[in-house]
């Protein structure tokens, strides 16, 4: 990528390049980037914030909406270890159910059919017996 800021591109100090947003495009750089690339990149650096677009209006943005090349290009880079184009998602959190031959440490209560009784309640509570 290109720095949007430079001092070597104006007079003006870094700081006060971003301050005012002050930026360019050159084309030794960016004229392969397509134009609504471009729209995207200067409506995330609105200086006014009230203008500036919150992160539902990026994702909305046609660059990222509406064309899937972009969207399979942009998830390759924000996820490069993965071949598909979608991000990974977490399709489960939950331990993995017990067998009989547990091969973790952590102690497993299995289902029972097995009514509480008075032996179960001697502490005054009742166990609990997970279904």
């Amino acid at each position: 990528g290109y720095p949007p800021f430079s001092e070597s591109i104006s007079g003006t100090s870094l700081n006060d390049q971003i301050i005012k947003g002050l930026y360019t495009f050159p084309d030794e750089f960016w004229s392969e980037v397509s134009e609504p690339a471009k729209d995207l990149i200067r409506k995330m650096m609105c200086v006014d914030s009230t203008k500036r677009l919150t992160i539902n209006d990026v994702l909305e943005h046609p660059w990222l909406a509406d064309d899937h090349e972009n969207t399979t290009r942009v998830n390759k880079i924000m996820y490069p270890s993965t071949v598909v184009s979608t991000p990974p998602t977490i399709t489960s959190a939950k331990r993995p159910a017990c067998d009989d031959d547990t091969s973790t440490s952590e102690p497993c209560t299995k289902p029972t059919d097995e009514k509480p009784t008075e032996s179960n309640h001697s502490s005054g509570r009742s166990k609990r017996v997970k279904h």
